[in-house]
């Protein structure tokens, strides 16, 4: 008996030294582990590529706050292709090399700029877009609708009608 107590306890203490040395590594892992990023997988290069930034801007040199497509190309070959109403939109490339950038938005005239990445980590392409003209020599707004002649007298009938609290004739139009 009083053997087992002798087995008992240099086990117990064997039991206690190696759970004391497995201690601090497994905080170490706890610690990193709450400390990492949890951003998006498609944003994520794990150290072997790099992030192409675009900024889509207007004439006045504001960001652009209409919708637009940005298109990313290596060469002729597709790398991406991202919509934007901010102004910003970011590609996730894991080579390096020449890029071509191509931004396309409606009422303005389409953009295109090389850019060369070759290195890890972040590059930010600046891209400004100009308004389109057309023939009577005035610029189409984005997003604005465009009416018929026919149309557009009669909704500007059908407004002043209204606008003289005249109920029935505004119906007409």
């Amino acid at each position: 008996m009083h053997c087992s107590r002798r087995v008992r306890r240099g086990l117990l203490s064997r039991i206690c030294s190696c759970a004391f040395l497995a201690l601090p590594p497994s905080l170490l892992f706890v610690c990193s582990a709450t400390g990492q990023d949890v951003g998006k997988q498609e944003y994520e290069y794990f150290g072997n590529g790099s992030v192409v930034a675009v900024m889509v801007h207007d004439a006045a040199g504001g960001p652009f706050s209409s919708p637009a497509i940005v298109k990313l190309f290596y060469g002729i070959t597709p790398s991406g292709q991202r919509e934007t109403t901010r102004g910003v939109v970011e590609f996730v490339v894991t080579r390096f090399g020449e890029f071509t950038v191509v931004v396309s938005a409606r009422g303005y005239a389409e953009t295109q700029k090389n850019v060369t990445v070759d290195v890890a980590g972040r590059t930010q392409v600046d891209i400004y877009l100009r308004e389109t003209q057309t023939a009577a020599g005035r610029t189409d707004v984005p997003g604005r609708p465009l009416l018929a002649p026919k149309a557009k007298e009669a909704l500007d009938k059908g407004l002043r009608a209204l606008k003289e609290n005249n109920l029935g004739e505004s119906g007409k139009y």
